[in-house]
């Protein structure tokens, strides 16, 4: 069997890939299934297309899992779906998984970004809200900012469309909001700021290269699987619609959107 399908995009931006690693544009509905078919032992799951094309479903990750596939998760769309679906044997790996997975953030919105298509890399547009709070929370820690500026500036991102977070709309709330008058809070923001969504990558990435943690995955939870109706209609039936292995759903747009 192929070792592991790695669907990553803008979480992985400057990540050093292993060559046994087959990497494929952010997961889309059937990107799964066709991993299953093409005969993965491991199906790594970082980034998904959603909006513009159908999500992948829980369900395939679901039928990939009582294949013996083990199926993993991380950062973003992969995140979501390994704390919806951990009960059901899909691993979790990272913070941003923790974080939905304890209820402790509970919107598929703070993992959303805009982003390059593929001949740019994937390059990120916008900020994650999650790094946001990151970021606001170490410069609290720092006491660059107040508790207050803190709540205020989470508030206030946290209140825009996932495609306004970008540093035109955070600069003059910084400037215009924080206590004490610092006009410098911007270069502090910077400096503050990790892309938490990519430390999860990097992370995965790592432990995926590590054999022992490759064994655990592809152990595989066999769990059970009903063939539904409207499963046997869009995978079996319809089995022909569904995109390729390796189709990127954003190749025709300047910009793409990634994860719910």
């Amino acid at each position: 069997m192929k070792k592991v399908a790695l669907f990553i995009g803008p979480s992985g931006v400057g990540i050093q890939f292993p060559p046994a690693f087959s990497v494929y544009p952010p997961a889309a509905m059937g990107s799964v299934f066709r991993a299953v078919e093409e005969g993965y032992s491991t199906i790594a799951i970082v980034d998904g297309y959603f909006g513009n094309v159908p999500s992948v479903w829980h369900k395939e990750i679901i039928y990939a899992m009582s294949e013996g596939v083990g199926v993993v998760g991380s950062s973003s769309m992969g995140a979501l779906r390994a704390a919806e679906l951990h009960q059901h044997g899909m691993l979790g790996v990272g913070v941003v998984f923790k974080l939905f997975a304890r209820s402790i953030l509970n919107d598929d919105d703070e993992v959303c970004v805009s982003h390059c298509p593929r001949e740019l890399d994937y390059r990120p547009l916008t900020y994650a809200m999650v790094n946001f709070r990151f970021a606001f929370r170490r410069m609290r820690v720092l006491k660059i900012i107040t508790k207050d500026d803190n709540f205020r500036f989470v508030a206030h991102m946290n209140g825009l469309h996932f495609s306004l977070r970008d540093g035109e709309g955070l600069r003059p709330v910084l400037e215009a909001e924080a206590s004490g008058g610092n006009r410098d809070l911007w270069k502090q923001f910077q400096h503050c700021y990790r892309d938490v969504k990519a430390a999860d990558a990097e992370r995965l990435v790592n432990m995926l290269n590590c054999s022992n943690f490759s064994k655990k995955i592809t152990v595989g939870n066999r769990c059970h699987f009903p063939r539904t109706a409207h499963w046997r209609v869009q995978f079996e039936n319809k089995r022909d619609d569904l995109p390729a292995l390796g189709f990127d759903a954003g190749a025709f747009r300047g910009v793409t959107l990634v994860n719910r």
